[in-house]
């Protein structure tokens, strides 16, 4: 887990802005063995369902699946428990659903899309909170917003990592034979990687989350990705150091944390030998700001 949330700092009027843009740079994802095709990215403020929209207590339903990211705030919806900043919600086609706001401002991103083959999902007793959604879903704001080169395909690998955290939290199965025929065993090492990238990985980790040798780990690794898993791994938390570094004010060895390497020293050298930078000298490239490594 990400040890503390992003800071918001958009304005409403921002916020909607950068959800159209997404909504325009990334129409469809494929998760696995499910595609999902995205209608709608909407920046929703806390204020309640127009009594146009309302068909049951106050409540409304739709014929696309609903995810939902609390931002600010906080709510009791009539399903499950109440929400607040990293609650993530998803109601299924169909699903009845309404809140009332407990604390404002309240803001939420919503998407809506949908999934073939259709997967029902129930709602959970209580709404998990996902500290790592809001961190990935800053960074797919933050791309939008740079619009840099490229910009439209790291939006469309943020988002899929998004939905596949989202629908993972709601216990949407996975099952080990679907994917398989559309993920090779060096990509679902990799997704691994990526989803514990705060964690202290080690090779034996995944031999026996994935019942294969550190012999074939590796193998699998230099011949798709040209690397050992050990390089990889470093790889993808420096790629997480850089972006936290252009997109946070967090202060260096909070990023290390995030990236799981707590020792702020050793997470430095890592760094300038990846970039030729150390994360300060990075950090004034990108914003012209000393952050100081503590």
């Amino acid at each position: 887990m990400f040890p503390q949330p992003p800071e918001w700092t958009y304005t409403t009027e921002e916020f909607r802005n950068l959800c159209w843009r997404v909504e325009d740079a990334v129409p469809a994802v494929s998760l696995g063995h499910l595609h999902a095709k995205i209608s709608t990215v909407m920046a929703l403020p806390g204020t309640p369902i127009p009594p146009t929209n309302r068909r049951r207590n106050g409540t409304h339903q739709h014929p696309h699946y609903e995810a939902l990211i609390v931002l600010t705030g906080s709510a009791q919806y009539n399903i499950g428990s109440p929400v607040r900043p990293g609650s993530t919600l998803l109601f299924s086609p169909g699903v009845w659903h309404g809140m009332h706001v407990l604390e404002l401002p309240y803001t939420r991103l919503g998407f809506a899309f949908t999934l073939e083959p259709l997967a029902p999902i129930a709602p959970p007793p209580c709404w998990p909170v996902s500290t790592e959604a809001l961190w990935d879903l800053m960074l797919l704001m933050r791309e939008a917003e740079q619009a840099a080169p490229g910009w439209r395909n790291r939006a469309t690998a943020y988002m899929s990592a998004l939905l596949l955290r989202i629908l993972s939290l709601m216990g949407c199965g996975f099952p080990e034979d679907q994917p398989s025929a559309t993920m090779s065993l060096t990509e679902r090492m990799d997704s691994y990687l990526r989803d514990h990238l705060t964690e202290r990985l080690t090779l034996q980790e995944l031999e026996e989350v994935f019942q294969v040798s550190s012999r074939t780990v590796n193998r699998h690794f230099t011949s798709e990705l040209g690397k050992s898993m050990t390089a990889r791994l470093l790889d993808l938390r420096m790629d997480r150091a850089r972006r936290l570094l252009q997109c946070t004010t967090l202060t260096i060895s909070q990023i290390g944390e995030q990236v799981g390497i707590p020792e702020c020293a050793y997470f430095c050298r890592c760094f300038r030998r990846h970039y030729q930078l150390s994360p300060q000298q990075y950090r004034i490239q990108v914003h012209g700001v000393l952050q100081t490594p503590g």
